[in-house]
């Protein structure tokens, strides 16, 4: 693999598609075990966001804005925005207005859309119930 020349990441996660399919890549609990998903899991979900992200209008070079936990959606976004030439702009889902304001103003985001994964209802701790999530585009205030 050190030999490969991609021209960039998203490539490269393409081929490393191609040569894994159904091998595990990403690990997420649910319902308190950790399940795989394969690597054509992550591309069926990387490839309509990329395109999704196309149809909002982002564009080759745009910063967008990807507020996230560590978690599998966070990846998926992020090669998503570099599937299509965009930048990701990581921000932590803990920062205050102040802190998503400074980020999107030095980052050079133009200050249009933000990557967001959000949570659904919390669980009852004690009953073992996962969160889900789903990753949505928001345009963010001008």
């Amino acid at each position: 693999m050190a030999d490969q020349n991609w021209p960039n990441l998203a490539a490269m996660f393409y081929d490393q598609v191609d040569a894994y399919g159904d091998r595990p890549f990403l690990w997420a609990k649910r319902e308190g075990t950790y399940k795989p998903l394969s690597w054509g899991d992550v591309a069926a979900r990387v490839t309509p966001l990329a395109r999704g992200l196309l149809q909002t209008g982002i564009k080759p070079g745009d910063r967008v804005v990807l507020v996230s936990e560590n978690r599998p959606a966070w990846l998926i976004a992020d090669i998503a925005i570099m599937a299509i030439g965009a930048i990701t702009v990581p921000a932590y889902t803990t920062n205050t207005v102040a802190d998503h304001l400074h980020v999107l103003k030095d980052s050079g985001c133009q200050g249009r859309y933000s990557v967001q994964s959000a949570p659904g209802p919390k669980p009852d701790p004690g009953r073992g119930t996962v969160r889900h999530h789903r990753i949505r585009c928001r345009p963010l205030p001008t």
